[in-house]
């Protein structure tokens, strides 16, 4: 189960997005390998990256899952008393 290894989740949703970068699947377990990981703000960053590809290539939002990932990282974030760099979608 990758989900208990974010490591190789990572590693192989990397190289499962290399072949094909609209998978949902590799999406998405590539976003809780980084919240796994403990680095929200790389899975925000991912996020942005692709939901411009989904709306540059398909014409379409997010996935929901995808959108409760983003969510969900944007509470991992720790409080810095900043306001957030962009709306939530």
């Amino acid at each position: 189960n990758l989900d208990s290894h974010p490591e190789l989740a990572f590693e192989a949703s990397q190289r499962a997005l290399a072949l094909d970068p609209l998978q949902h699947q590799s999406q998405s377990c590539l976003l809780r390998a980084y919240l796994r990981l403990g680095q929200p703000e790389k899975a925000i960053r991912e996020y942005e990256r692709l939901t411009q590809l989904l709306q540059r290539e398909l014409g379409m939002e997010p996935p929901l899952e995808l959108v409760e990932l983003y969510h969900r990282a944007r509470l991992a974030l720790p409080c810095t008393g900043q306001p957030w760099p962009q709306a939530w979608p």
